[in-house]
C-alpha cells in the first residue's frame, strides 16, 4: 500500500497475483505521475519522522501528505500519517494538536484494522502521555486558587493557517477537531 508500482507488482508477483486493477493497468504516462506522488509521499513521511522541521515548514509537509495521500486514494494509511503527525507536534511541544492527531490515528486504526490492533494500542498509550505532558492527567485539578500558567501547560505556539483532509479540503484551522465527513475508498 502505497509503494510505487515495481514495489506493488514485485510484491504481488512474489504470491502469484496479477493486479488488474484501475491504477495497475493504466497508461505508462499515469503509473509514472502516480509513482512521482507515491514516492514523494515516502520521502515527506521520512523527513517528518527521522529530521522533522519546525513551524510552517512541518504544516506545510504535512499538508502535501494530505493532499497526496487524497490524490492517490491512499486513505488506509491516514492511521499512520496522522501518528506521524501526531509526533511531530509533539516534537514542538504542542500537544493539544498532538493529541488530536493521535486521537485520529487511533479512531482510524479502530476503524480499519479492528479493536485488536497493536498498532492503536500503541497510538492509545501515546495519547495518555500526551495528557500526562499537556498536564490533563486524571485526577489532576489545575485550579488550585491561583492564576497562572503551570510550566507543563506551555504549549510551542503554532499557527497553522488550513490542514487539508482527505474528506474536506478546506478543513477547519487545526485548531479545531478536523471533522471528517467523507467516504473510505
Amino acid at each position: 500500500m502505497g509503494a510505487p508500482t515495481w514495489q506493488r507488482r514485485q510484491s504481488l508477483g512474489n504470491r502469484g497475483v496479477h493486479c488488474t486493477c484501475h491504477l495497475c493497468t493504466s497508461p505508462p504516462p499515469v503509473l509514472a505521475e502516480s509513482d512521482r506522488r507515491r514516492m514523494r509521499l515516502q520521502e515527506i513521511k521520512s523527513i517528518l519522522q527521522l529530521n522533522p522541521p519546525q513551524g510552517s515548514a512541518a504544516l506545510d509537509l504535512m499538508n502535501e501528505a494530505m493532499e497526496l495521500i487524497e490524490d492517490e486514494d491512499l486513505e488506509l494509511l491516514l492511521a499512520e500519517y496522522y501518528e506521524t503527525f501526531s509526533q511531530v507536534y509533539a516534537g514542538m511541544e504542542s500537544w493539544s494538536h498532538a493529541k488530536v492527531y493521535a486521537g485520529l490515528a487511533g479512531e482510524w486504526a479502530l476503524m480499519l484494522r479492528g479493536r485488536d490492533d497493536e498498532f492503536r494500542e500503541k497510538v492509545e498509550g501515546f495519547v495518555k502521555e500526551l495528557g500526562r505532558l499537556a498536564g490533563e492527567e486524571e485526577g489532576h485539578n489545575h485550579n488550585h486558587g491561583h492564576d497562572h500558567e503551570h510550566e507543563h501547560e506551555k504549549e510551542t505556539e503554532v499557527k497553522p493557517e488550513k490542514l487539508v483532509t482527505p474528506f474536506n479540503r478546506a478543513a477547519d484551522d487545526i485548531t479545531d477537531m478536523p471533522k471528517e465527513t467523507g467516504r473510505m475508498h
